[in-house]
């Protein structure tokens, strides 16, 4: 996958790639028969962009790989930025959702409006 998107190793199973490439977006199917969910993951969400003093920015490929028997990729933060995903640990499965609104993609951070103090 990194190679098809033209991504660079940079670590072990961690790319990188150029933060004003266009990467194609990639379809993907998880489970089988009624249980199968299609999803496509865009291009521009396939980019996890990392700044250093907001100059120095860097983006690595949000899809890493795991060097086992059969190929295992994770898509971790880059499928659920774009899809709702619920985690039901009691009955042993995973559902997906598309989100009501995927033309709300910043969520600004809580900042308290006054800084905490100390008590001593």
């Amino acid at each position: 996958l990194a190679k098809l998107a033209g991504a660079t190793e940079v670590a072990a199973g961690q790319y990188s790639v150029d933060c004003s490439q266009t990467l194609p977006d990639m379809q993907v199917s998880i489970g089988s028969g009624s249980n199968k969910f299609d999803f496509t993951i865009t291009g521009e969400a396939l980019k996890i962009k990392i700044c250093v003093a907001v100059v120095i920015c860097q983006c690595l490929f949000g899809v890493a790989g795991m060097d086992l028997p059969e190929p295992l990729w994770i898509l971790g933060d880059v499928m659920m930025r774009e899809y709702y995903t619920i985690f039901d640990f009691g009955s042993n499965r995973v559902g997906f959702a598309e989100l009501a609104d995927k033309d709300i993609k910043k969520i600004d951070p809580i900042i308290p409006a006054e800084p905490k103090q100390e008590v001593f």
